[in-house]
Parts: structure tokens; sequence; C-alpha cells
């Protein structure tokens, strides 16, 4: 079994609310996002989150509990050699939520998913490029009704 080591970890980015969550798979790569969109108290905010793995695993949906709210799938699938070069998160700064993110892959595609509220912040240490997963901020705060906080894993 491999050790979780070889990864980079950035954040926490947003609030303190939720329950805690690890979308991650050792050390696999991200081979698909399943992103929901939602409006909460107002803002457009990334409402849950999924990932598939290289190996075929898929995670739990993390957020996404409130009945009352609207929840708009969308999905983004890597192509083999396919990595991140540049990601902006938008989140409350230890307040708030999660509101969204976006990147730019090597093949020279653009996602955007969730709102651009929040403190814009470029994150620093994208590893070799490769998604490896994300985490709540700490034992107590994470996900419920929407994304709250993530910690950003990446392989080294």
């Amino acid at each position: 079994m491999a050790h979780i080591l070889a990864l980079e970890k950035d954040g926490p980015y947003g609030g303190f609310g939720g329950s805690a969550y690890d979308l991650r798979d050792q050390e696999h790569k991200i081979k698909r996002i399943d992103a929901w969109e939602a409006e909460w108290k107002n803002y457009p905010v990334l409402g849950a989150l999924r990932f598939e793995f290289d190996n075929g695993h898929q995670s739990e949906r993390i957020g996404g509990r409130d009945p009352h709210t609207d929840y708009h799938l969308r999905s983004f699938e890597f192509m083999d050699g396919e990595k991140i070069d540049h990601m902006t998160v938008f989140a409350g700064d230890n307040d708030g939520f999660f509101n969204g993110f976006k990147f730019h892959t090597n093949k020279k595609r653009n996602w955007h998913v969730g709102g651009n509220e929040g403190k814009e912040t470029e994150v620093p240490h994208l590893g070799n490029g490769e998604w490896a997963g994300a985490t709540g901020r700490d034992n107590s705060h994470g996900a419920d009704a929407v994304v709250d906080s993530m910690c950003l894993y990446f392989k080294k």
C-alpha cells in the first residue's frame, strides 16, 4: 500500500462549517471531476463534489445535502497526459464557503465551476500538475449542504 507522502498540500481554503471529508485514493490522480454548482445564501458556490481516479475508483459525493437547494452538475474529464498548469480558487478567508475554482491545463483547456466570490487565490503548489484529491479543513469541518472548505493535493 502506497504512503501518502508524495503529495503537495495547498490550503485550507474557505470557512469553518460542514463535516469532514477525504476525497483521496492514496496517490492516484483524478481522472474525472463531478462538481455541482448551487446558490447558497445568495452566493454561487461549489455545492457538491465527487472524483473518479485513474484506477477506476470513485469517491463518495460530499456536500449537496440540502433538499431545498438546486444543484447543477458540471463534469470535467482529464485526457491522457493532461495536467493542471494553473489553478485559482475563490473562497472565504477562514470564513464563508468554498465558492469555486478554475484551472488551465497543458492541453490548453480551461474549466471553471462555482462562483467567483470570496478571496481569489492562485494555488501555489501544483506539484507535477496531477490533481490527487481534496480533504475537508480538519476533523470537524468540510461539507454538508455545500463545500465549506477544501485542502487540495497534487502529486509531487
